[in-house]
């Protein structure tokens, strides 16, 4: 039997602690077995990350070479092979990060049993191959891929050891846990915080403070930054001399709740926290906005997990929600996090991912670049999180669509302001007047980017939205430019999936072509599927071509992936009337009551409201709120019903009308 030490430094040794001696480059070959999915690398890969500056007849030459060194220093029974891959030997061969990893899977699934943490907080001893001589540009990118990842387990590992001897009244334990996760991540205000309440709650007040002190210079001095205000707080009471209270600033040693279990049909979902400012400008607080939202875009692109969106996660923004807490009530499986702080035009971006159902920390980040190399910063997050949310995906396999990027930054945040300021009131159109804002600035984007597609595509949607509200003189005429800028926001990119969204809701309400709206709207779905606004287009298409089921399951599912959308008066107004005609007026009514809840002056939604009333018999209430509807909207009268509601089969389009007729519409 071998044993094979990564942690630390490369060692391998014999049951009788016989080391044996490999070269550098055997050395790599046998860490990356290691660490291969059952200890299995191909060829292909092996000759690639560690000869990637040969031929590739060169580099697999060197492999076979390697292959029969190794054999002959560890015996040939340690390492198999054939043609296409080669692996380590698991009943020869045992590995330290492979027993780590094993512990810590054992630990989630026995509700973080301690025992197995404190294995795998003690395999952890250092980073992997520290020391090592890299002299392949290929396997030291991979090597460092590889160490953070596992550096940010063992963080996770340390965070929560510390917690529970913590909560338990084992404050020296607590102080040797918290003290090891400083050393893995220096910059971590959790851990700092862990060791200072350990270190106060143990008697050792003024060490406690002396360390909270070293926090703030820390902070200060690297990230030119002050603690957060739960820290603050913690540090004025250490001054004070107050008793201290342990603050569970770590991921709570908890489970998720059943709710997360019966969202997204058992995909894991991903919700991303609003990514904090912690420059002190307004336009910085947009800023970072931007940036999460191009995450969440990023992330929606590669297909394989639902992503929830940031209105359902923005009122975390600045709280202290434990992570457990944000899981249950977003059914999130994984949460990100991060902060930007902009100086000038030098740009700092954190983030890091958490498995919410095990409290593990598996992957953190900090991202230092130019304003201008934003967008980079964008994709490499969105890469990195998404290859660790489902671990199959590889840059080689993916096929994820690289979206034009705006032609400077200035631009980029322009866009992104309009898109805020045009909804900033909360409704599903937003305002006439914040419409009118939008555009102007879409027109000013434009104007320094002739081939801005989003630019082009969001005029058309202030067109659309200045067509379907009769905000305009002629609303034909809006709607019929609104079509035309869609079309050219394609042509300029035909990647915009926000330009085909745009273009099938034109096509629904505009054009009454329900068919090919929804044809429009799932290919736009097929570029981002966690884009709301294009699915409830696709409802749309849905509802009024007479697909009801699909419809109602696709509302639903919204519901679930971001339940604190804007449009939500529209999204159960429009899953009122598929209930409705679906043949449930009762939780029609349900959904009808939902939409005028979330938006009172929404019309539409009274009128959904009014028709659900007369088919579950609630003639009474009906009529009341055709009052309240003729008052804001006094030419309310079938005609106007058969002409905005463009249902494709005439049968769905009587049946409706005849709601209205019932309580005296004419």
């Amino acid at each position: 039997m071998l044993h094979l030490n990564l942690f630390g430094g490369f060692s391998i040794r014999n049951t009788e602690d016989i080391a044996f001696s490999l070269g550098q480059k055997s050395q790599s070959l046998v860490c990356l077995l290691a660490l291969g999915q059952g200890m299995n690398a191909t060829r292909e890969k092996a000759a690639g990350l560690i000869w990637s500056n040969r031929t590739d007849e060169q580099a697999r030459a060197s492999l076979r070479q390697e292959l029969s060194q190794i054999r002959r220093i560890l015996g040939s029974d340690a390492i198999a092979s054939n043609k296409q891959s080669i692996w380590l030997v698991p009943e020869i061969v045992t590995v330290d990060a492979c027993q780590f990893r094993t512990a810590i899977s054992e630990a989630a699934s026995q509700h973080h049993c301690t025992k197995y943490l404190e294995v795998a907080g003690t395999l952890y001893t250092g980073q992997i191959l520290d020391g090592h001589n890299f002299k392949s540009d290929s396997f030291e990118e991979w090597i460092l891929s590889e160490r953070r990842v596992l550096d940010n387990e063992a963080l996770g590992v340390m965070i929560q050891l510390a917690q529970y001897n913590l909560d338990q009244g084992q404050y020296d334990k607590a102080s040797h846990w918290a003290s090891r996760a400083i050393e893995i991540e220096p910059l971590r205000e959790t851990s700092h915080c862990l060791l200072c309440e350990a270190l106060a709650l143990s008697g050792n007040r003024a060490a406690a403070l002396a360390k909270f002190a070293q926090l703030k210079t820390l902070l200060a001095t690297e990230l030119g930054i002050a603690p957060t205000e739960l820290t603050l707080s913690l540090g004025k009471k250490l001054a004070a001399g107050e008793h201290v209270i342990p603050v569970s600033r770590a991921i709570k040693i908890n489970t998720v709740s059943s709710v997360s279990k019966k969202l997204f049909n058992g995909r894991a979902a991903v919700a991303i926290l609003p990514f904090r400012c912690l420059s002190g400008s307004a336009d910085d607080v947009y800023f970072a906005d931007g940036i999460t939202e191009d995450v969440v875009n990023g992330l929606a692109v590669w297909r394989w997990f639902p992503v929830i969106g940031r209105y359902s996660t923005n009122h975390y923004r600045d709280s202290d929600n434990a992570i457990i807490d944000v899981a249950n009530e977003t059914g999130a499986r994984y949460i990100v996090d991060g902060s930007v702080r902009r100086n000038g035009s030098k740009l700092r971006v954190t983030a890091e991912l958490c498995d919410a159902s095990s409290g593990q920390l598996l992957w953190s980040q900090r991202f230092d670049g130019n304003a201008g190399e934003v967008f980079k910063i964008q994709d490499e997050i969105s890469d990195e999180i998404a290859r660790r949310v489902e671990p199959e995906i590889s840059r080689a396999e993916s096929s994820r669509l690289y979206r034009q990027q705006p032609s400077e930054l200035s631009l980029w945040e322009t866009l992104h302001k309009a898109r805020v300021i045009k909804f900033q009131n909360g409704h599903a159109y937003g305002s006439k007047e914040d419409n009118i804002t939008a555009m102007a600035m879409y027109r000013t984007a434009l104007s320094r980017d002739p081939n801005s597609s989003d630019a082009v595509n969001g005029i058309a949607t202030c067109h659309w939205h200045d067509a379907i509200n009769s905000w305009s003189a002629d609303p034909v005429a809006s709607g019929a430019s609104a079509m035309q800028c869609a079309n050219e926001a394609l042509a300029l990119d035909n990647t915009n999936y926000r330009a085909l969204a745009t273009v099938s809701i034109i096509q629904t309400f505009g054009q009454h072509d329900t068919t090919a709206a929804e044809v429009t709207a799932r290919k736009s779905l097929d570029m981002n599927p966690s884009d709301i606004l294009t699915r409830h287009y696709l409802v749309c298409s849905l509802e009024f071509g007479g697909k009801f089921d699909e419809a109602v399951e696709q509302c639903k599912y919204m519901m679930e992936l971001d339940p604190r959308a804007p449009s939500m008066s529209v999204l159960c107004g429009d899953l009122s009337t598929c209930l409705l005609l679906g043949g449930n007026p009762v939780e029609a009514v349900e959904y009808s009551r939902k939409s005028m809840a979330a938006d009172p002056d929404y019309s539409r939604g009274r009128q959904r409201l009014i028709a659900a009333l007369v088919a579950a018999g609630q003639l009474t209430e009906a009529k009341h709120e055709l009052q309240i509807l003729q008052q804001a909207m006094p030419t309310f009268s079938l005609e106007y019903v058969k002409r905005t509601y463009p249902f494709l089969h005439k049968r769905h389009l009587n049946a409706y009308t005849k709601y209205f007729a019932e309580v005296g519409v004419k």
